[in-house]
């Protein structure tokens, strides 16, 4: 079962028209709101087919990851928030563990700006 659930994965992360360059590096379950949350080596993507929504976030667009969240429904303690520089604020909450996925996507992100 863990490599078709991997497959899929990868699958869904095919779905963004990534650079082919790209790969999978982490991805994370979301319930709030209920998706997926992928991490490739310059992009953060989110995909949740209940809300019917997909977001690309480049790395270089990103201004700040944050744990927290100003969402009344989520948890500030399991949320992750990723301000774009347009200003766009995108919090994903309910995360298993909050903490070391935001250190992943920080480490990340200082990879990518190298």
């Amino acid at each position: 079962a863990t490599g078709r659930k991997a497959e899929r994965r990868r699958a869904e992360l095919r779905s963004f028209n990534l650079p082919p360059s790209e790969v999978l590096l982490q991805c994370w379950p979301v319930i709030a709101p209920p998706g997926w949350l992928y991490l490739t080596p310059n992009y953060v993507c989110f995909c949740s087919n209940a809300v019917l929504t997909k977001s690309v976030m480049p790395f270089q667009e990103i201004m700040s990851l944050q744990g927290g969240s100003s969402h009344l429904l989520v948890r500030p303690s399991k949320a992750i928030e990723i301000v774009l520089r347009d200003g766009r604020r995108h919090t994903y909450g309910e995360l298993g563990d909050r903490d070391a996925t935001l250190a992943q996507l920080r480490l990340a992100a200082r990879r990518a700006q190298q």
